[in-house]
């Protein structure tokens, strides 16, 4: 039916689409997740990495897509990488969905739109390093933020892939256009017991869109594990309507 791109956030990598994948596949999509430079099998230097080293890997996996434009989906972190590649090539784009992820304003970054967190619980599991090049993560500590509504078995499995996080892309304001990113039909998937992005913001930053069709899931911050087959038929909902050309609102 679509071509569905996932985008992993922060932390994590391709891996922690295990379940929603297949999920997605038995609704006849075609998924493609990818590592973002520095995670999963991808041995590029964290401290290296730039938000546009993340841009261009997407970019280079939406040029492997022929005959149709992907919808490209992205989790947490991964909200601010698939706006900027919105707003670099939203005409090969079909749509972009945010999973509990950050969807910046303009001029924002990660770190900016974490300003207005009103219950901000990461900066106690995460140790920036001297320069702030990386970021490591206290995993256990992480776990019930991350993983909460999650079974112990996807919790101990997503604790022990968990690397160490550029830093670079958390400081980088991402500019957006009415022009471009404002064209591509949004949806974004609001998990309602996040203790990451807490709902309050998740609901700020979606205020803020002119358009963009809202699902919501009663899951933490990690629906791709404990919600795998609900956030497949709602990502088909929302891969459906953009087909048909139409838009949905869940309350």
């Amino acid at each position: 039916m679509a071509v569905i791109i996932l985008v992993h956030g922060a932390f994590h990598g391709r891996w922690c689409f295990r379940k929603l994948i297949p999920t997605l596949e038995a609704h006849n999509h075609q998924v493609i997740a990818i590592d973002l430079p520095g995670h999963g099998v991808d041995e590029t230097d964290p401290s290296s990495v730039t938000m546009d080293d993340y841009v261009t890997a997407v970019r280079q996996t939406i040029d492997t897509v022929e005959h149709v434009n992907p919808i490209l989906i992205g989790h947490s972190m991964a909200g601010m990488v698939v706006s900027a590649v919105a707003e670099q090539c939203a005409k090969r784009l079909a749509g972009l969905g945010y999973i509990a992820a950050y969807l910046p304003k303009s001029g924002e970054s990660l770190m900016t739109i974490e300003t207005r967190n009103p219950s901000p619980k990461m900066p106690g599991v995460i140790s920036p390093s001297a320069d702030m090049s990386t970021a490591s993560i206290n995993a256990e500590g992480a776990a019930p933020l991350f993983y909460n509504g999650c079974d112990e078995s996807d919790q101990e499995f997503a604790k022990n892939k968990l690397c160490v996080q550029p830093g670079a892309p958390f400081l980088t304001p991402v500019f957006l256009s009415d022009s471009a990113f404002g064209t591509v039909p949004k949806g974004y998937f609001m998990c309602e017991q996040d203790q990451t992005i807490p709902l309050a913001l998740q609901q700020d930053m979606v205020s803020a869109q002119q358009d963009i069709s809202v699902y919501r899931l009663a899951s933490g911050h990690s629906p791709f594990f404990s919600h795998a087959e609900e956030l497949g038929e709602t990502i088909s909902q929302f891969a459906q309507s953009i087909i048909s050309g139409t838009s949905s609102e869940a309350a």
